[in-house]
């Protein structure tokens, strides 16, 4: 901040400045996060509130557009996002693989009633 003050009022190049406060220049041009990720937090909440349905992917385009303007990844949503609790569960598809109301004979089981002499031991089988 004060490397800052003397670059900006008084005319200081940014490495002189620096130099003086026995500072590297990356000090300069370091701008803090956390102001940032609690603005993010609140409009995260916001956008989640108006669209319960929206997952990581679609609150991070949410958040991408305008008015809020962030460049965020989705895995910093998710992070947040679960941090309150704010994920959806995830709808797992199942497919169907028998169809039992089927208007088709059934057969019966020929296997059920064999005789289990194969797995006896001594038949070399």
């Amino acid at each position: 901040m004060m490397a800052q003050m003397l670059v900006e009022r008084h005319g200081y190049a940014v490495r002189q400045a620096c130099d003086l406060l026995g500072l590297p220049p990356s000090s300069y041009y370091y701008r803090s996060q956390a102001v940032e990720d609690q603005r993010l937090e609140v409009d995260l909440k916001l956008v989640a509130g108006q669209h319960p349905t929206y997952g990581t992917r679609r609150l991070m385009h949410q958040l991408r557009r305008k008015p809020y303007g962030y460049r965020v990844n989705r895995k910093c949503i998710q992070r947040l996002a679960r941090r309150f609790d704010l994920l959806r569960p995830v709808k797992r598809r199942t497919t169907r693989t028998t169809d039992s109301q089927h208007p088709y004979p059934r057969y019966e089981n020929l296997v059920k009633n064999l005789d289990n002499r194969l797995s006896q031991p001594g038949l070399g089988l």
